[in-house]
C-alpha cells in the first residue's frame, strides 16, 4: 500500500511538473523594481538625516515657529498638506513619525523621485519658496552630513 501511494504521489509530481516550461524573465520590470527599492533605501535614509537635522529624532519636538513633531511640520504646511489630499490631520497628528513621514513624502513626490533632487526636497522641506538662499545651502550641508553617515552605516 505504501509503495502504492508513494509512485501515485512521485508519478502525479513527475507528470504535472515535467510539462511545465520557464516562465520568461522581465528583465525591464526586475529593473525597476530593483531601482524602486534602491530608491526607497535611499529616501528612508534621507528620511532619517532630515528627521535628526530637524528635530534631533524627538518625534515630541516643538520649534519657536509652532513647527512640531520628529520633522517639525509648520501650520501652514499641514493646512496646505490636508488641503491638497482632502485629509484632516490635526496639528497634534504631526507628532506621529508615520503622519509626519506622509506629508514629508508628499512634498518629496512632487519635486521627483530620484537620488539628484534630495538635495532640493531637502531645501525646499525647510525654506520652502526661500529654499535657494544661503540657509537653504547651510540646511542642506546639515542633512547631507547626515545622510552620508547612514550610507556608511
Amino acid at each position: 500500500m505504501k509503495r502504492l501511494l508513494f509512485i501515485c504521489f512521485f508519478g502525479l509530481f513527475y507528470i504535472t511538473g515535467g510539462r511545465s516550461e520557464p516562465k520568461p524573465v522581465d528583465y525591464t520590470t526586475m529593473i525597476k523594481e530593483r531601482l524602486k527599492c534602491d530608491y526607497l533605501t535611499s529616501i528612508d535614509r534621507l528620511l532619517l538625516a532630515v528627521r535628526y537635522v530637524e528635530s534631533g529624532m524627538n518625534d515630541k519636538a516643538v520649534g519657536a515657529m509652532q513647527d512640531v513633531g520628529p520633522l517639525q511640520i509648520v501650520p501652514s504646511r499641514l493646512r496646505d498638506y490636508n488641503q491638497k489630499t482632502g485629509k484632516s490631520y490635526s496639528h497634534r497628528d504631526c507628532f506621529k513619525w508615520e503622519v509626519s513621514k506622509e506629508i514629508f513624502l508628499f512634498y518629496a513626490n512632487r519635486i521627483g523621485n530620484n537620488y539628484a533632487n534630495f538635495e532640493q526636497i531637502s531645501r525646499r522641506w525647510n525654506r520652502a519658496s526661500q529654499w535657494q538662499d544661503e540657509k537653504g545651502k547651510i540646511y542642506w550641508e546639515k542633512v547631507s552630513k547626515h545622510l552620508n553617515k547612514s550610507k556608511n552605516v
